[in-house]
């Protein structure tokens, strides 16, 4: 069994993935603000 404190880290690491913008949350945000398709 994975160790709780580990599974505390790795649940906080995905949602921080999951949170934070991308390169392609990047460029949506690019072509919507230029007029998009």
């Amino acid at each position: 069994m994975v160790d709780a404190s580990l599974y505390a880290a790795f649940l906080v690491a995905a949602f921080a993935l999951c949170v934070t913008p991308g390169p392609d949350m990047m460029f949506i945000v690019a072509v919507g603000g230029r007029g998009g398709p």
